[in-house]
Parts: structure tokens; sequence; C-alpha cells
């Protein structure tokens, strides 16, 4: 038996190795001929089938086919958006001409597609119990300086309405049974309604909930 990489005879104690006994040899053994492991499951993590990313198991296998087939969705559903952006903003150069300004800014807009529902009591009561507990506080310290908004130009108004309408209360649903009300805003409400009384304030707000609201 010869070393592998110089050709060096091996000794009687080292016939079941590769290589002779020089470092370098058995450095450039390993870069050459590099220790293979077995390919585990990306799910469960065992052994895994002959060149594929997963073992036998039929679950694996399903979600390994779901997976692929999430991505590839994805990919057609941004593909998709493009093309309908491009669209869009050939549309909007024929219309207006040099008016459209040469390089536009693309939004993508989530949309709300729940359904709607009759109310829950159980929402209903803890949204009054959240807008008490804010107003509670704002009137324990009225007037407490808050960061004034300062007021959205007239010429978004039509931007602003697209996108809501777009959005469909996409935004709005992470405001939960808080409805985005904190003591801050109830200390601007009181500025501006000089005499409101906590009863006349929670009253005011409850009567905006609307009989039917979207599902979660």
């Amino acid at each position: 038996m010869r070393c592998s990489i110089c050709g060096l005879p091996l000794r009687p104690s080292q016939q079941s190795e590769a290589t002779c006994a020089s470092l370098s040899c058995r450095r450039l053994y390993r870069l050459r001929a590099p220790k293979t492991y077995g390919r585990r499951c990306s799910y469960c993590a065992r052994p895994a089938a002959p060149d594929e990313d997963t073992c036998e198991d039929p679950r694996c296998r399903s979600l390994r086919a779901g997976w692929i087939d999430g991505r590839k969705r994805e990919t057609e559903r941004r593909t998709a958006i493009d093309r309908v952006g491009a669209e869009q903003e050939r549309e909007l150069r024929e219309t207006h001409g040099p008016a459209v300004p040469e390089r536009l800014l693309l939004a993508r807009l989530p949309a709300n597609e729940h359904t709607t529902t009759p109310l829950p009591d159980e929402r209903r009561a803890a949204f009054e119990e959240n807008l008490k507990g804010a107003l509670d506080r704002a009137l324990e310290d009225p007037d407490r300086p808050f960061p004034e908004t300062p007021a959205t130009p007239a010429r978004h108004d039509a931007l602003i309405g697209a996108a809501c309408g777009a959005c469909r209360g996409s935004c709005c649903r992470h405001g939960g049974v808080r409805a985005y009300l904190y003591p801050d805003h109830f200390r601007r409400y009181l500025r501006d309604h000089p005499g409101a009384s906590r009863e006349q304030i929670v009253s005011e707000y409850l009567s905006r909930l609307p009989a039917e609201s979207y599902h979660d």
C-alpha cells in the first residue's frame, strides 16, 4: 500500500490509512476527499432519502411539497404584482404625459380579506374597559404636554383615500379592542372639547361602534 498523496510505501501499522504520517499529505487528502456526512431530513432530522431533502415519511414529504408550492405561489403573486404595477404606470404616463414624474415610488399595500360578523358583546365590553382606562389616566393629569400631530395637507386627501380603500382595514386590525386610543389622545380631546364630562366622552365613543365588525 502506498500513500495516496506522495506515493511512498506505507508502514505495516498504516496499511488501513490512505496516507503516510506526513501532516501535509493528510491535510491534502482531507481537502481532496472531504468526509461526507449523511443528509438529514429538513423536518425530522432523520436520515434523508438519496438526493432528497426529506426522509421517506409521507408527512415530511407533504410538508416539503407544501413549502415548494408556497414558494411557487409567492413567486407567481410577486410577478403578477409587478405586471399590474407596470401596467398602471404605463396608463398614468399615457394619460398625464409629462405631469408624471420620471421616477415613481410604488407602494404595495396590504388588503383585508376578512368577512364581517356581528360585533360580539365581549369585544364591545373589552373596548369600553380599555377606553375608560385610557380616559381616566388622561383625567388624572389633563394638562400634561403631549406631542402635536401635524395636519395632513389637503392635497394628499385623494391619495390617502385611495390607500385606505385598497387596504380595507388591514392596518386597522392591529388596533384590536384598543383602537389606538391612549391618554394623550384624550388630553387632546379634552382641550378641544372643554367642559365635556367623562360620561359624555365614553358615550360619544361607544356610539361609534358598528353593529358588525371584521371577523377576529
